[in-house]
């Protein structure tokens, strides 16, 4: 640890540092930091100033083949391993998880576990943020969460005996606690390195967290690729508990994937039997009549031979239409940029038009023009998804059902209004 009172860097190097990062002038980033390195303490206070930038990644990738075990293990718990995602870092990335000696191991557990009690307190929460996914299309990322996945993911790869213990440890109770990125991290680390301490332990963990829930559908994610006739048996019969209508469809959205990855590979046809059966025990009178609707469609999609003993009623089903036809409408914040023109065009444009080519609206009536734009307006503003949109599947319906009765309205009254005014002229 560095002990001087003086910073490594001044706050005008820092300034510096921070555009040439932004800027990827790396000959610069390297002028402020090869002469730090010969006095490493001091390298490593300016890295904890400037943490793991893209800049600053690629300067460590250029130096990391001349640090010792206890450096390198020191930037560790400075700060974190750079992420499988990053651009740069990769080089010093791979030689934290080829290095066999077990200090970088701790160093990487020792960042994980000073990092988990900040995470627990004010992290994000893992189904909120998929709630959040849910509302786009096309846009993705990833709640930030310290580095700790990033540490795992690393981590997971080394070729240490203690690791496996180490992380099925942190499976049985996550310090990080369960709703959250880093305990996804972890299963997918497992899945991807599988051996009899993960598959145990993830059997423990199914036993364990019985109440359906994000963390319970990630569990059985994981037991599909190594026992997917169970897994499909224990989804399926999830559906028969109690659930919001949310974790209803991610449930069946899961279903829907290991359905089609079984009906291209064909490598466990009893897959489909099993599904058939116990989706015939579920009583789903009890669920929603979106909730019906949505299991109505996901039977003709994939499993047919499951229509005869649906229970949705036409009206069920055009709920569920409602839904995904204003989904697919739905405009991502960015969207709105090219689309918000084109719609302003419309909602004003028509009237105006209809009003050359019919006859402008009577005046006691003509108000009835800017209710019928501000109803046009309003259907769209509900289509607009943001980062902050945090709506559930029941409250996206009644939005729909909003959207379209708006869309509807909108040429009905403008138009109406005009051909009152027509009638209303021979008929005085």
């Amino acid at each position: 640890t560095y002990h001087s009172a003086m910073p490594a860097l001044t706050d005008a190097q820092i300034h510096l540092l921070d555009q040439a990062s932004s800027k990827l002038d790396y000959a610069v980033i390297d002028e402020v930091l090869r002469p730090l390195a010969k006095e490493f303490n001091d390298l490593l206070q300016a890295l904890q100033q400037l943490g793991p930038r893209i800049g600053i990644l690629r300067f460590l990738d250029n130096v990391c083949e001349g640090f010792s075990i206890d450096q390198l293990a020191s930037i560790v718990r400075a700060i974190d391993v750079p992420s499988k995602f990053a651009t740069k870092g990769q080089q010093f990335r791979q030689r934290l998880i080829n290095e066999p000696d077990t200090r970088i191991t701790n160093a990487m557990f020792e960042f994980i576990d000073s990092q988990a009690r900040q995470e627990t307190a004010a992290g994000t929460s893992l189904a909120a943020h998929q709630a959040v996914m849910a509302n786009f299309r096309f846009v993705r990322w990833l709640p930030d969460d310290r580095g700790i996945s990033d540490a795992l993911q690393a981590a997971a790869q080394r070729p240490q005996p203690d690791v496996e213990a180490r992380l099925v440890a942190y499976l049985a109770d996550p310090p990080w606690g369960v709703d959250r990125r880093a305990t996804s991290t972890l299963l997918q680390a497992m899945a991807e390195n599988p051996c009899d301490a993960y598959r145990q332990a993830i059997g423990l963990a199914i036993d364990r967290y019985q109440t359906p829930a994000a963390f319970r559908g990630q569990l059985l994610g994981v037991l599909f690729l190594d026992k997917p006739i169970e897994a499909t048996r224990i989804q399926v019969s999830d559906l028969r508990k109690p659930m919001p209508l949310d974790f209803q469809l991610n449930y069946l959205n899961q279903l829907s994937t290991w359905l089609a990855v079984e009906k291209k590979s064909a490598r466990h046809p009893e897959m489909r039997a099993t599904a058939i059966e116990e989706f015939k025990a579920i009583d789903t009178r009890t669920w929603t009549r979106l909730g019906r609707g949505i299991l109505a469609e996901f039977y003709r999609q994939f499993l047919p031979e499951c229509l005869a003993f649906s229970r949705a009623s036409p009206l069920d089903r055009m709920l569920c239409f409602s839904v995904n036809a204003f989904t697919a409408c739905r405009l991502d914040h960015m969207g709105c940029m090219v689309s918000g023109p084109i719609c302003l065009a419309i909602a004003f444009g028509f009237p105006w038009l209809l009003s050359r080519i019919i006859a402008p609206p009577a005046a006691p009536v003509r108000f009835l023009d800017a209710v019928a734009i501000a109803l046009f307006l309003s259907a769209l503003f509900c289509t607009v998804t943001t980062h902050f949109t945090r709506e559930t599947l029941s409250q996206r319906l009644k939005l729909s059902l909003f959207f379209w009765g708006s869309i509807l309205m909108f040429p009905t009254m403008v138009i109406g209004i005009r051909v009152l005014r027509i009638l209303s002229s021979h008929h005085p």
